[in-house]
């Protein structure tokens, strides 16, 4: 399938209908044009993102990405697609967080992540003595062997989140919460402590405590099984639910040899025209170094954003004749100024889930705010989406 026929769809759909004619410059980009989060005019306000996460200012139209791979040397194909999602071809999963690992902050701010420090000889054997007493279920014999690791290592996070499962295994659920945000004072970035925080004030019936907990743990380690299923099993506690996914792709962008080629399933206007864009970050590298400054192809707020910025505006014309509720939901979001949230909870924690601990904090609060707002929400709500 040639090319042009499937951009002229996209083009119709995303509002670019009258085209210039071969070999005459287009006309800068209208208004319908736009990205699905429009540029500032001088009686708007500023977006509420910073430059360098996502500002639509810096995003591509449709028509100037068009134009780009009209003009580009590269061969672009058009494969059909099948229905159903793309996700893991678009989005591949990375590598997951360790289970215990430490933020490291260098002289100049940046964080790495970093295994937890391992623990002297002598020490570490007198850890495995408690966690072969936790297996057995002798859990105040496991809570003394961690007492007696933790007086001498008194900051060794991972030992304080055991001691908390120690003493929530003997009903001490209290002091088992206290255990745990002493964890949580020691390494604020890891979910686990957040997540066990909420076990325990189930246990002691703080249950809008307990939702708020795991809205924290789900804003370190979004999508995260354990969690989800925790919140599922608690759901009538804490009265929240999980709102389903959004983004799942219905065509992708792949290299082959030399050449692009975009698989895409043919009734869904909105996703070609997110694959075509893809499909350009894919395949015009010196265009890729310009404006991001590297000529290797990662994850990048700035792509996914004018990527995603394309495909709601495309859906935001069509969703009359190709009704999407998850695209209504994510336009929602963009509009209200969390475009880059939706990209952190759902693209770069599948594809750097270690990126996400190392966040800077202003991103992190916004990104529990997200998680608070769009993913845990509560069940009773009459619009609340079924899983």
């Amino acid at each position: 399938m040639p090319l042009s026929l499937l951009l002229v769809g996209c083009a119709t759909a995303s509002g670019v209908a009258r085209e210039s004619p071969a070999g005459v410059p287009p006309s800068p980009p209208d208004a319908e044009a736009a990205p699905a989060v429009t540029a500032p005019t001088e009686t708007s306000p500023e977006p509420e993102v910073e430059p360098g996460i996502v500002d639509p200012r810096a995003f591509m139209s449709f028509r100037q990405i068009w134009k780009v791979i009209e003009d580009s040397p590269r061969r672009y194909n058009v494969v059909d697609g099948v229905p159903g999602t793309y996700t893991n071809q678009v989005w591949p999963v990375g590598d997951a967080p360790t289970a215990s690992f430490r933020v490291v902050v260098d002289s100049s701010g940046e964080r790495t992540v970093a295994s937890a420090e391992p623990l002297p000889a002598a020490s570490q054997r007198r850890l495995d003595v408690a966690e072969e007493a936790f297996r057995a279920r002798r859990f105040k014999e496991a809570e003394e062997g961690y007492r007696s690791v933790l007086k001498r290592h008194p900051d060794h996070f991972p030992v304080q989140l055991v001691l908390g499962d120690a003493l929530l295994f003997q009903g001490r659920s209290a002091e088992a919460l206290a255990a745990y945000e002493r964890a949580a004072t020691l390494a604020p970035r890891s979910y686990s402590a957040w997540f066990f925080q909420a076990s325990a004030l189930l246990r002691l019936e703080r249950f809008d405590e307990a939702a708020d907990r795991y809205a924290r743990a789900l804003s370190l380690r979004p999508s995260w099984p354990s969690i989800l299923q925790a919140i599922e099993s608690n759901g009538r506690h804490i009265g929240r639910q999980v709102a389903p996914t959004i983004l799942k792709p219905r065509a992708r962008a792949y290299l082959d040899k030399d050449q692009i080629f975009v698989e895409a399933d043919p009734n869904s206007f909105a996703w070609m025209a997110h694959a075509v864009c893809k499909a350009m970050w894919l395949g015009e590298t010196e265009l890729r170094t310009r404006r991001v400054g590297t000529d290797t192809h990662g994850f990048t707020y700035l792509e996914e954003g004018e990527c995603l910025g394309v495909l709601l505006n495309t859906h935001r014309n069509v969703r009359e004749e190709q009704p999407d509720p998850a695209l209504d939901r994510a336009l929602q979001i963009a509009e209200e100024g969390f475009l880059a949230e939706l990209i952190s909870y759902e693209i770069l924690s599948r594809v750097v889930p270690m990126a996400i601990p190392v966040l800077d904090e202003a991103m992190l609060e916004r990104l529990h705010t997200f998680v608070e707002r769009y993913v845990l929400i509560p069940t009773q709500a009459e619009d609340a989406p079924s899983r």
